[in-house]
């Protein structure tokens, strides 16, 4: 890859900012402490695998390019975050770090979406585990080879164009949500994070027994627990969970971010159903707002919005314009669910404990991150504020499910700012 100039991703890059970073933490814990050596030698191998991870931003008649960064990738001792797209980072937009027994992969979030990330993070795996423990490890379904990458995992996901006799079907509009703290309470506040776990099969078969999956049900007892502590409100309650479009947009390789973001209403009338009933209220709205005609109608205002983006005369006013859009776009909904699935690293997995994942949360009050890894749901509960209620309101929804859970208290947490303009 010699440059690429950004298209579908330029939301992120024109919006982002150091106060809206919109960075991402990966938090590998495993069972050994971290050979730093070794490490290093392994992202060294897998970069090769992912040459389009290797890149600078450079801005080019007002517009950002990415281009090779042929500088080594940042392989540091430290348990801080490490500022992106700047000299710490030797100007790469990914760093990794370790400390004690984990190690840790800063990324912006312009550069890959998580599907992409886990994806990259299984070759650095296969290749730290395989000499860390002097074993062969399976490469099944693991992208080691260098010299035949797909264009399809390095070209710009989007279309030419979107059919503009695509006809959305039941979309859904966006009418205001309620939020959980006020503007004044986040500027005063802290990001702060609970670990959240959960054992996997437990709650796959309540999901199932419920007739909703993981990620839904996850959405719903967040929806119900804000209920609790709210009561009535004149917003109503919507989640934004995170969907991943690749399979719609028949890209399934590509390493760009292409999530999108659906919303589940838990409005009155859902409120008088019975759990098994919003679950499946909540599972129909996901199967709506997820189809080809409603996805692609997204990806064509995205299109439109970005070629308007394009017009806008400079790049200190595409930034300011784009910094007030991003801000408007994290707080659309009461709070935020994203899920990439279970992680499948292969081998490695039996020498990891379990994964973690943190995320700028600034203007979207309370976002959770889950994964799941050896037989564990693990959610990053994030917050703006050191508030508790909602908290121990989801807490008591699990405990009435049946569903035995360990948390932390809440604890401070930062991502990596970013540092090219």
């Amino acid at each position: 890859m010699k440059k690429e100039r950004i298209f579908s991703s330029a939301p992120f890059f024109f919006g982002a900012s150091k106060q809206n970073p919109t960075t991402e933490r990966v938090v590998i814990q495993m069972k050994d402490d971290v050979d730093g050596v070794i490490l290093k030698e392994a992202v060294c191998k897998m970069i090769k695998r992912y040459p389009y991870f290797a890149v600078k931003v450079v801005v080019e008649d007002g517009w950002y390019t990415l281009h090779e960064n042929k500088d080594p990738i940042v392989v540091v001792n430290t348990n801080r975050p490490i500022a992106l797209g700047g000299k710490a980072s030797n100007y790469h937009l990914l760093a990794f770090s370790w400390y004690k027994d984990r190690f840790v992969l800063d990324c912006f979030h312009g550069l890959a979406d998580g599907t992409a990330i886990f994806a990259m993070l299984k070759t650095l795996l296969y290749y730290y585990c395989r000499d860390r423990y002097n074993r062969t490890l399976d490469t099944k379904d693991i992208r080691l080879d260098e010299k035949n990458i797909s264009l399809e995992e390095i070209l710009d996901p989007y279309p030419e164009n979107v059919d503009a006799n695509i006809v959305p079907m039941g979309r859904y509009r966006n009418k205001g949500a309620v939020r959980l703290f006020s503007k004044e309470e986040c500027q005063a506040g802290k990001a702060v994070v609970s670990r959240i776990q959960f054992a996997e099969d437990a709650f796959i078969k309540y999901s199932k027994q419920q007739d909703g999956s993981p990620a839904t049900m996850i959405a719903l007892l967040m929806a119900r627990a804000v209920k609790d502590v709210l009561g009535e409100t004149k917003e109503p309650i919507v989640c934004g969970l995170a969907m991943d479009i690749r399979s719609i947009l028949n890209k399934p390789l590509t390493h760009h971010s292409v999530v999108s973001q659906l919303f589940l209403e838990y409005n009155e009338s859902m409120q008088r159903l019975e759990l098994t009933n919003q679950a499946t209220a909540f599972r129909g709205m996901v199967m709506l707002q997820g189809q080809y005609e409603n996805v692609m109608t997204s990806v064509r205002n995205n299109m439109q919005f970005i070629k308007s983006l394009e017009k806008i005369p400079t790049l200190e006013e595409r930034r300011l314009f784009m910094n007030n859009v991003m801000s408007k776009a994290m707080n659309n909904a009461s709070y935020k669910v994203s899920y990439v699935g279970q992680a499948k690293f292969g081998d490695a997995i039996e020498y990891i404990e379990n994964i973690s994942t943190y995320v700028d949360i600034k203007d979207a009050g309370m976002m959770m991150e889950v994964n799941a890894c050896n037989g564990m749901f693990d959610i990053s509960f994030m917050q703006e504020t050191e508030d508790d209620r909602f908290l121990k309101a989801l807490l008591r929804q699990f405990e009435y499910a049946g569903i035995e859970v360990i948390a932390t208290e809440f604890t401070p947490f930062k991502v990596s700012d970013i540092e090219f303009e």
